[in-house]
């Protein structure tokens, strides 16, 4: 895996953040310093990422509202 500068950063964020924090909250983190950070950049290296083991992706919750 090549290292590049958006995936530094977004390992680096990830680090910082703690807590398994998702794609949002790490753009959202990075944008303080870098604006020009695009959402689908962090899922591309989010991406890469879990391919080579780095991140894991945590199961999101479904709420279901059951009717009577």
């Amino acid at each position: 895996m090549k290292v590049t500068p958006q995936r530094i950063t977004i390992l680096e964020a990830i680090v910082k953040i703690g807590n398994h924090p998702t794609a949002e909250q790490i753009l959202a983190f990075i944008r303080e310093n870098n604006p020009s950070i695009a959402i689908g950049t962090v899922y591309i290296v989010l991406d890469a990422l879990e391919g080579k083991g780095l991140v894991h992706k945590k199961p999101k919750k479904i709420l279901c509202a059951m009717m009577q």
